[in-house]
């Protein structure tokens, strides 16, 4: 139903499926004083009939995962039709991250009661290294308006192709935000070729965790780069705590292999807990070159670089 205070239903999967109750002297009428089917009423407290125009979107087939993001993928939509009469033309309607993409697909064809089928909309090109929603929905059945449009929806969120090629991190209008969504978009999505992230000036105070990504190899690495080959200008650093990631490194690697990091400073800001880098987990395969390790503590007996409690490979 509607809400507490409109009962009315819809949906066909509620048509003549209950049965009279009370057994005895069932009930005649429903809340709008309408006469019952004493045989097979409809689920609820509301009888009515089968909707002439309804179409249940109800699965989208496309990509979501482990797939080439420098290419047009075709997207596809399987509906049915619940409406009473025969369907004939529809619109498919889509938005990317919100935004409606137009011309809507139109679709003609003939299609009986309780019948589905499988169409192909159209195509789009995922960006790399960020996430897509898609928002999916049928509107206007044979030129009507949709009389169940509860069920005309799909969302799909979290579309995401491997990643290749070079990408810009911080700065203005920058391809990824900071060395966490980085490392967040890499485990997430993968990679199908060698990646390089060119680092934009300035200092990121930030605590990212490098995980292993799919398709990371001796050929396909992933190289961060300070954009101006000079680690001076180019620096991430952290502030640990004992509420940080014990033992409290600027950047971890777990799992992490086929990695460069090159013209980067990496600094600890604490003056207790001072560590740039830690290896944990079998991480292997990691380079650093031209990089400055560095700390506020003049003091401190940590090591700028040290292996994990799990050996690592290095």
């Amino acid at each position: 139903y509607t809400n507490d205070s409109n009962l009315h239903v819809f949906h066909p999967g509620l048509l003549a499926a209950a049965s009279p109750f009370p057994a005895v002297n069932p009930m005649l009428f429903d809340i709008d004083n309408e006469e019952r089917n004493q045989l097979n009423p409809c689920i609820g407290a509301d009888e009515f009939q089968l909707p002439s125009a309804d179409i249940i979107a109800q699965q989208y087939i496309g990509v979501k995962t482990n797939f080439a993001g420098n290419s047009a993928q075709p997207l596809s939509l399987k509906i049915l039709n619940k409406g009473s009469a025969p369907l004939t033309q529809f619109n498919i309607r889509r938005s990317v991250n919100g935004v409606e993409q137009l011309p809507a697909y139109s679709w003609t064809g003939s299609l009986p009661y309780d019948s589905s089928t499988t169409i192909n909309f159209g195509s789009y090109t995922f960006e790399m290294m960020k996430y897509t929603s898609l928002k999916i929905w049928t509107d206007l059945p044979n030129g009507v308006p949709d009389m169940v449009p509860v069920n005309d929806t799909i969302r799909v969120d979290s579309i995401m192709p491997f990643a290749r090629g070079s990408f810009t991190l911080g700065g203005a209008n920058p391809n990824i935000a900071s060395f966490t969504k980085a490392a967040e978009y890499l485990k997430y999505g993968g990679i199908d070729s060698a990646v390089a992230i060119l680092i934009r000036n300035g200092k990121y105070i930030e605590q990212p965790i490098m995980k292993f990504a799919r398709g990371a190899s001796l050929a396909n690495t992933i190289t961060f780069k300070g954009e101006n080959n000079n680690a001076l200008t180019d620096t991430l650093a952290f502030s640990a705590t004992v509420t940080g990631l014990v033992p409290y490194p600027t950047m971890r690697l777990d799992s992490a292999a086929f990695y460069n990091f090159k013209n980067i400073t990496f600094q600890s800001l604490s003056t207790s807990y001072s560590r740039e880098v830690e290896l944990h987990n079998k991480t292997r395969f990691i380079t650093f070159d031209s990089c400055v390790f560095t700390s506020v503590s003049s003091g401190s007996t940590y090591p700028h670089i040290e292996q994990g409690t799990i050996a690592c490979d290095s």
